[in-house]
């Protein structure tokens, strides 16, 4: 903060983390004004369950890209990622999160008004977010606001496990 406050320590916000509180608050601002995107008379549903999605489940925007309709069991309470990067000798490999309340409650929401297809985040059925369309989103939902220096989806990463790690997790 202090290297911040100086005018320094600009790569410092490549390895920033939220606290819980933190990302909630961040998570509340994406709710309240992340589906309307200035400029625009069109609403965009998507937006918040992407955000709690990546926040309750450390996923990297790749995986919340590739992820699927079907990867949500509610019965259980658990959401399936499709890694990539575990065992590069295998096309696909997964890992179960649980998950929590608001990210149930935020993708039942956001199936409610689906457009359909297999991709669990989509604009259009069946066509899935390319990576420069999932930081277009990420952008606009966080511009203009205190959050706009949040530079991507990875703090989402860096947030998740680093709560869980000051928990002794």
């Amino acid at each position: 903060e202090r290297r911040i406050a100086q005018g320094g320590g600009e790569e410092l916000w490549d390895s920033v983390f939220l606290t819980v509180p933190q990302v909630a608050e961040l998570l509340g601002h994406v709710k309240a004004n992340g589906s309307i995107i200035r400029g625009h008379a069109k609403q965009f549903p998507f937006i918040y369950s992407m955000f709690v999605f990546c926040a309750y489940t450390g996923a990297r925007r790749s995986e919340m890209i590739r992820s699927r309709r079907e990867d949500f069991d509610f019965a259980r309470g658990e959401v399936t990622i499709r890694e990539k990067k575990k065992d590069r000798s295998k096309n696909e490999t997964y890992r179960h999160v649980p998950m929590t309340n608001a990210l149930q409650q935020a993708m039942l929401e956001w199936f409610a008004v689906h457009p359909g297809g297999p991709m669990a985040f989509c604009k259009t059925a069946g066509i899935a977010f390319t990576e420069a369309m999932a930081n277009h989103h990420f952008r606009w939902a966080l511009d203009g606001g205190k959050w706009k220096v949040i530079r991507g989806w990875h703090v989402f990463r860096h947030s998740f496990i680093s709560n869980l790690a000051s928990r002794g997790i």
